[in-house]
């Protein structure tokens, strides 16, 4: 368990973990907190995932769900080389509807994360049978 660290309007808090701060992990430009240390590669990953999903989230209104037109940003701007350029306004009505597991019209957080989650076990499944290193050349 991490322990977040966020500052609101309301002048924020800290939720103790493990004695490890997610405030620490995240970028300058993460609305969640300042960097203090050197993350490794995974702990970045998951504060990147949170920092854009917050990013993205509450401009069509509930600050924790993401809106059609808010995925969709997202996804054209922080997933550039996955969104096929011909993508049609109803193939991102049809990716909405895929995501929105409870069908409320938006896409929470940990819907955000499976769809993520899916993308990662593509990946995993596309390369597990690579060679780790390149072929050395003859």
């Amino acid at each position: 368990m991490l322990a977040v660290c966020c500052t609101g309007p309301s002048g924020g808090g800290l939720i103790r973990g493990r004695g490890l701060a997610l405030a620490a992990l995240l970028p300058d430009s993460c609305p969640l907190g300042k960097p203090m240390r050197m993350a490794r590669p995974l702990e970045q990953a998951v504060a990147a995932i949170v920092c854009t999903f917050r990013e993205y989230a509450g401009r069509c209104g509930d600050k924790h769900k993401l809106c059609q037109a808010e995925l969709k940003e997202l996804v054209q701007k922080e997933l550039p080389t996955w969104t096929p350029t011909e993508f049609r306004e109803c193939d991102y009505s049809k990716f909405m509807s895929v995501l929105d597991a409870n069908k409320d019209g938006e896409v929470d957080f940990v819907e955000y994360v499976r769809s993520l989650a899916c993308l990662c076990t593509y990946c995993h499944d596309y390369f597990k049978d690579c060679s780790p290193e390149p072929p050395c050349p003859q």
